[in-house]
């Protein structure tokens, strides 16, 4: 069998506010660029960012697995004129490193979240840099983070009005047996990210998968993940840097099962190999914006037909996630397709966007994905059409792990993601 690769592309959707461009308040899907230069083997597990300094600056991160002392290694690559074009950062960690993650400091300071695996110890590690400086390297000490850190992703308080201003978090789950609780959610915050880092358990409930922090204009700090076990999602909020959480509410419980045969990861026809695993992805309005303060989640679910195929839901609270709305289904298409992986960002105006992956064009087998996207600009209330980002088809029924991401700042929507070819090959 002919091995295929996963290579990593990139892909630019501008608003036009108030010009018809394309599609409704001028939504436009630019080229697709590959950013990791046609390497050999699998670029994956993708996230991305814009300075919000420079909307031309953006950074992208991916695991690398074309190494030859390592299985695999960290890379953030950026572009310096809006995604035309990208170049390695060199970020160099030492260790089988993963699951990077970026994010921007108001005062454009970059940061990278990613654990490696050294000495039989995973530990995880942080990564700043200012302008074009080199990158400066922070290994968290493991009796703090654990050494089985996993899914780590990064938020920066960018709220001028915070009295957190700058602090930065990580949020994570870890399975390690050193761990108690094991499977707790787990939260590493530092007022300026470089050192004094602290960690907290926004829940000592177990079960905890996919940990992720976002931050309100005014400090408020939410942590969001899928409790595996239990089939809900769980959301917790902290007004004091990280320090303390208050009761986990329930966002939704899930229709699908999200625990089978001992393990979180569900195998559906698009990824028949590796599975998905169903946690969400959360996002706040900032002040100034549509629904100031409003907190969103976005995840995938059993399809209210209950036919075993899958889409995307948001859900958003506007009293700090103790209540939330009805869900709203983002997908558009009618035949039953699978949506998986949704990321989802919110632009300094309160525009949301949410990106997923779409198996729509291969009706009949439904294993080739493209990514789609959509847009809100009710607050989450409805949805834009959705429109195809991706210009060939990929084939995900490989055992390679992949993540998509968005990012919005000033009216510019990113998004990320990782498709399975050979270098050359289209997919169709």
């Amino acid at each position: 069998m002919k091995h295929r690769n996963v290579s990593m592309l990139f892909a630019a959707a501008v608003l036009f506010i108030g010009a018809a461009v394309n599609v409704a308040h001028g939504q436009r899907i630019g080229k697709n660029v590959d950013v990791a230069f046609h390497k050999p083997k699998a670029q994956s597990e993708t996230s991305v960012a814009v300075d919000p300094t420079n909307n031309s600056h953006i950074l992208v991160s991916s695991n690398d697995y074309d190494e030859t002392t390592v299985p695999s290694t960290t890379r953030v690559y950026q572009s310096i004129d809006s995604g035309a074009t990208f170049q390695e950062t060199h970020l160099a960690p030492t260790g089988t490193c993963t699951d990077g993650w970026v994010s921007f400091g108001a005062d454009g300071t970059a940061f990278v979240a990613y654990d490696c695996l050294e000495g039989g110890t995973t530990t995880q590690r942080i990564a700043y840099r200012i302008g074009q400086d080199p990158w400066t390297h922070i290994t968290i000490d493991p009796n703090l983070a654990g050494v089985t850190p996993d899914r780590d992703m990064v938020a920066v308080d960018t709220g001028g009005v915070s009295p957190f201003y700058d602090s930065v978090y990580i949020g994570y789950d870890d399975a390690g047996t050193n761990q108690a609780p094991r499977w707790a959610p787990y939260v590493l915050y530092s007022r300026h990210g470089a050192q004094n880092w602290h960690r907290s358990t926004p829940s000592t409930g177990l079960f905890a998968i996919g940990v992720n922090v976002s931050v309100a204009g005014d400090g408020t700090v939410y942590a969001t993940w899928e409790d595996f076990v239990r089939g809900n999602i769980l959301v917790v909020k902290s007004t004091d840097v990280g320090v303390s959480w208050g009761t986990p509410n329930v966002v939704t419980h899930y229709r699908i099962s999200t625990f089978v045969g001992g393990s979180y990861r569900l195998l559906i026809p698009p990824r028949n190999v590796r599975g998905i695993v169903p946690f969400p992805m959360s996002g706040v309005s900032p002040i100034g914006g549509l629904q100031a303060g409003r907190l969103y989640s976005a995840y995938t679910d059993e399809d209210l037909v209950l036919d075993g195929s899958t889409s995307i839901y948001v859900r958003y609270s506007d009293d700090g996630g103790m209540t939330w709305s009805a869900e709203c289904k983002v997908n558009d298409d009618t035949v039953h397709a699978y949506h998986f992986q949704p990321a989802i960002a919110v632009a300094p105006d309160g525009f949301v966007g949410v990106s997923f992956y779409d198996t729509r064009r291969d009706p009949q087998n439904k294993k080739k994905t493209d990514q789609f996207i959509s847009f809100s600009y009710d607050g989450g209330m409805t949805w834009t059409a959705n429109s195809r980002v991706t210009e060939d088809q990929s084939d995900e029924t490989f055992p390679m792990p992949i993540k998509t991401s968005t990012a919005n700042i000033r009216g510019w929507q990113r998004t990320r993601w990782a498709r399975s070819d050979s270098p050359g090959l289209t997919l169709v």
